[in-house]
This record gives C-alpha cells, structure tokens and sequence, in this order.
C-alpha cells in the first residue's frame, strides 16, 4: 500500500513502513522507516495518525506529526486479518478477513474502541464508504452496508460478482 498525505509518501513493506518526504517528485528522500513484526496488509493516515495493519498482527496506530520521528500509539487486535481500512471522522471501519466489518471509535488512537460491526459472508478484503453506505468487498461479491448508526451497521444488499471481489473504491 501507498498513502500521499501532503507531502509525505507512507509506503507499506514486508517489514513495516518507510516515509518519504516527496516534496520534489523526481527526488524523494527518505524521512523514516517503523518496523513492525509482519507484512503491512493495508494502511490509511488520518489526522497526522498511520494506521497500519500487519499480517496475523491487528492494526497499528502510529503518531507521525512529526514525519521523521513516527512514535507508535496503540493497537486494534482483531483475531483475523485487517485487509482494508478507511477512516471517517473518528471511525476506522476495518475489513477483516474472518470477521466482516468491523467499526472502531478512534477518538483516542492510543485505545480504539470497537463499537460495531457486521459479519460478511466469505473473507472481508475491503472497505470504502460514500456517505452513511459502507462497501465491503470479499471473496464472493460485494455487501453493502448501512452505517449510518456505526453501532449498529445494516447490510443493504449483498452483489454476487464472477470471481473475488478483491478491491473496492
């Protein structure tokens, strides 16, 4: 995964994270790297805060305000992969492969509250949101997903797709 936020390229590895400053294109220098013990799966920065989920790891939360000096904050531990994250407010709705959708408050990024979620038929690989409809995309269609309540997520509708629905945005 790679996330542009300002000026600063956040590029997921096999061991974690590496920052760049990207200011000037054609010259990016290298800022930071956190190492974390797995692969990175996903990853979104939202408020000067990485979230980052690693394989068979949870999620990450990383303070990088200060893009040299990423500190890390705290973790979500959810007993499956998170494969997707998007952040809204102060929600992460997360998309875990065994569980569905998961939806945590992160008011405080050093201590995520998980405060809903839907389970999804097949392995959750993705989420995005348009207004109060959260999309999840799995391993055999597409479930769309009435947020409007965070704490309490009501599936809409569910798509067949030919093959996996791995991506969605």
């Amino acid at each position: 995964d790679v996330v542009v936020e300002g000026k600063v390229a956040f590029i997921g590895t096999a061991k974690g994270i590496e920052l760049y400053d990207v200011q000037v294109p054609g010259n990016p220098k290298h800022l930071a790297q956190v190492v974390l013990p797995g692969a990175v799966l996903a990853l979104e920065v939202h408020d000067e805060v990485a979230y980052v989920s690693i394989r068979a790891g949870g999620v990450v939360t990383i303070d990088v305000s200060d893009p040299t000096d990423p500190q890390p904050l705290g973790a979500i531990s959810p007993p499956g992969n998170v494969r997707g994250i998007y952040l809204s407010g102060t929600t992460a709705y997360l998309a875990d492969d065994d569980l569905g959708l998961l939806i945590y408050d992160v008011v405080a990024p050093t201590a995520p509250t998980l405060i809903g979620f839907l389970d999804a038929p097949g392995w959750a690989l993705d989420v995005h949101l348009s207004g109060d409809i959260a999309y999840v995309a799995n391993r055999v269609g597409l479930l769309v997903v009435d947020v409007t309540e965070p704490t309490h997520p009501q599936e809409v509708t569910f798509y067949d797709t030919p093959g996996y629905a791995r991506a969605v945005h």
